[in-house]
Order: structure tokens, then sequence, then C-alpha cells
């Protein structure tokens, strides 16, 4: 994050220089682009997440990774009639109920649709593998209307192959195929949907075997396929689950701007993404807010301790203030 009080982002021009002319020609559409709501995010992004593109997520267990998911897909569809969140699941752990507490801070009102782990046969349930729900994702995506694709997580694909052979059977390479296809039909399909649509891949991260760092799973098509790529970890964690979640931006294809690539957001526990408290540790970031032994302040004047701001999450006029210095501070 940010550590100056105020800052100003610097101009970049998108014009041609003077006397220079460029006109483009055949089918050239703007970048439409779709306020996160969370403000040091737009930042990073250069003005908020691009519509009719992909986004990969990624982090460690447990750093929010389907609830930000959840959030963003609610968000690029908030207001928009008739569209539709498309939830491929693979990890065989789905909650409706989380998944409609993730969703609900987007304002989104509409249809999830879960894409099926079975069916029925003659009265009895036939796990269906992963490759085929995926096609099943996409040919909901195929259909003319807004709508978000959201796949969680490549970790957990289970591919026809793998169902119907052995444990013991060496199948190197059967993951990524299959999402190097998963990204480009979904990249393919966005080149015509409505807008806003938009595709997520939700990722793991884990140490390279016998080297230094970490990587993800999936192959490299996704790493070049993803317009965005976000990388999650948690910050400041409380008893029950509430944390800071702190995001990099890996890559912004055709970025512009001159924030960095780290922003921050609150995952509040039984609520999900917080936008107010968002605001308020996007101040702390900025230093425009201090925290002396755990209380919040604005030039001076007390919001309390942070710990008791965050059990006064619906009182939006607490959170109002924040929101407005960030505006009134950071020039963008």
């Amino acid at each position: 994050m940010p550590r100056t009080k105020k800052r100003v982002a610097k101009s970049v021009s998108t014009s041609a220089k003077k006397g220079q002319e460029i006109t483009f020609e055949g089918q050239v559409d703007d970048t439409s682009k779709i306020s996160t709501g969370l403000f040091s995010f737009d930042l990073a992004l250069g003005g908020g997440l691009p519509t009719n593109r992909i986004t990969e997520v990624y982090g460690w267990y447990g750093s929010a990774k389907s609830t930000l998911v959840l959030y963003l897909s609610g968000k690029i569809l908030a207001g928009v009639k008739g569209g539709r969140i498309l939830e491929l699941e693979t990890e065989n752990g789905f909650d409706p109920s989380y998944a409609r507490m993730a969703i609900s801070p987007s304002g989104f009102s509409g249809k999830v649709y879960f894409t099926p782990y079975y069916s029925v046969v003659k009265g009895k349930k036939e796990a269906i593998p992963d490759d085929l729900r995926a096609d099943t994702t996409l040919g909901e995506f195929a259909k003319y209307e807004p709508s978000v694709a959201v796949l969680d997580s490549v970790g957990g694909i289970i591919p026809v192959k793998e169902v119907e052979g052995d444990v013991s059977d060496a199948l190197m390479g059967l993951r990524a195929r299959l999402m190097a296809k998963f990204m480009r039909k979904s990249s393919y399909l966005m080149r015509v949907k409505p807008e806003p649509s938009h595709a997520f891949v939700v990722n793991h991260m884990h140490a390279i075997i016998g080297g230094r760092g970490v990587t993800t799973i999936g192959g490299d098509t996704i790493k070049f396929l993803a317009s965005t790529r976000v990388r999650l970890s948690t910050d400041e964690k409380e008893d029950d689950g509430s944390m800071i979640v702190r995001g990099h931006l890996d890559k912004v294809r055709f970025r512009l701007g001159s924030f960095g690539l780290d922003w921050q957001c609150y995952f509040l526990a039984g609520y999900g993404i917080h936008v107010g408290l968002s605001a308020v540790v996007d101040c702390l970031g900025f230093q425009l807010a201090k925290k002396d032994n755990g209380v919040v302040s604005i030039g001076g004047k007390s919001f309390g301790r942070f710990s008791k701001m965050l059990e006064k999450y619906d009182d939006d006029d607490l959170f109002k203030t924040f929101h407005d210095v960030l505006k009134r501070e950071i020039k963008v």
C-alpha cells in the first residue's frame, strides 16, 4: 500500500502528441471498467475491473479467495437485468448459505446457476467428471446474456480419465490441458458476450518442489490469458476469523495509472467483504487516519477502538467519513 499522506496520480495522456493523428479501423471497442467498491483495489487496477475479461485470483488457503470472487461477481452484475452468476465448484464443498452471504454486500439480485455435481440415472446418483461439468458451464456462459462464470478451484478439477483410471496412473498435464481449453473458450465467448460479463478462476499456491518460491497449478495458459492476476494474503486476523485481506496485482493488462499494485480490503466474519471497514483500513494504509492502542482517529476526531467498529458494521454514517476522506485526499 502507498504510505504517503496525500498523493496525486500522474496524468497519463492517451491522446496523440500535437500534430500526430492516430486512427483505429476495424472493430475496436473501448474497454469498460466497473468499480469494485474497494478504493485501493480500484486504484491498483487503474480505475476498476475490466469487463469481458478473465481474472485469476489465487493465494494460500483461507485467504478469502472464494469470498472475494463471489463479491466481485455480484458487483459486476449488480443492477443488470437478467445477469447470472455461473458457479463451477470443484471442491465438493459449495454452501448456498455462505455464497448468499458473500454475494449480498455487492448489491446483486438475481440467479446463481450451480453446475450439477451428479446426474440421476434410474434413481441412482452418478457423479459427473469436472471436464464434462466445465462443458455445461461454458454452454450456459455461451448464452447471449450478461453473466459471470466462476471456476473454483483449479486444484479440485477431476477429469474423466482420472475418474476412470487408477490412482497409480500417470496423468501428468491432464488438468493443464483442460484449463487451457477452458481459458481459450471463455476468452473466445467474451468477444461477443453482452457487457458486463467476466470469468474468474480461483487457484492455490504451493511451494516449488526442489526449488525456491511458490507457483500456481493448472498450466501457463491461465497466466497468459488472464488479463488480471490477483494474489491474496491475510493480516491482523481476529479470533472470529475477521481479517485484513491484502492483495497484489501480479498482472494487469493494458493498465493506465501510476499507483502501486498493492491494495487491501476487510473480510468481516459472518458478513463477507465489508466496503466500509475496507475504507477504514485504506485510510490507515494511506496514513489519512491513525490507530493508537487500537483507537482509530482522523484529524484528532476519535472513532473508537477498531474492534468496536467491527460491531457497528451496519452503521453507514460511521464509515461515510472514511469514504469521503479517501475521495477528497487521494486525487486521481
